[in-house]
């Protein structure tokens, strides 16, 4: 009986085949289970009613959100620990409106003497000299636009980013 070396190379890959399958499906019927990887309270919850905005990036490393009190803050998803935080907008007129794009990272916010403000709220990978990667918030928020009267606050916003054109309307209290 002569046996080809040929032959005996087909059946140990197709055993070392059926043993790789075996090994991957096998888990597949042991139970699952679903745990918290991470809690804590980011917000009191008189200041949640206040949330306009809340995003994880795609990594879930780094979070933001913004209040309509004008604060905006960003922080590490695992930990809560405060990466940055913005009061920019605390200081000026109050916010009557908020609008964020579906797509991109564009946001609009209204105010009650008749401006808005543009901004960008999202993050930005970046890699060290040792090729990390880590992902930092960007929080950049233009200066104001008068869309209205003096006085006449902005109650109503809408946003849509697109490759070739941008879509903002605006509506104001006094129409």
């Amino acid at each position: 009986m002569t046996i080809r070396i040929g032959g005996v190379c087909v059946i140990v890959a197709v055993l070392g085949i059926l043993i790789y399958l075996v090994g991957v499906v096998l888990p597949l019927f042991a139970g699952a289970s679903v745990s918290v990887a991470a809690s804590y309270p980011l917000l009191d919850p008189a200041a949640a009613g206040g949330l306009l905005f809340a995003a994880v990036d795609e990594h879930l490393q780094t979070g933001i959100y913004a209040l309509a009190d004008g604060e905006i803050l960003a922080f590490e998803a695992a930990t809560g620990r405060v990466l940055a935080r913005d009061r920019a907008l605390r200081t000026g007129p109050r916010i009557t409106a908020f609008a964020r794009s579906a797509v991109g990272e564009a946001v609009v916010y209204g105010f009650a003497d008749g401006t808005l403000r543009p901004g960008r709220l999202g993050f930005a990978a970046v890699l060290d000299d040792s090729g990390s990667r880590s992902i930092n918030p960007v929080i950049s928020i233009e200066d104001a636009w008068r869309v209205a009267a003096d006085g006449d606050p902005i109650t109503l916003l809408d946003y849509h980013e697109q490759e070739l054109q941008n879509r903002l309307v605006v509506y104001s209290a006094g129409g």
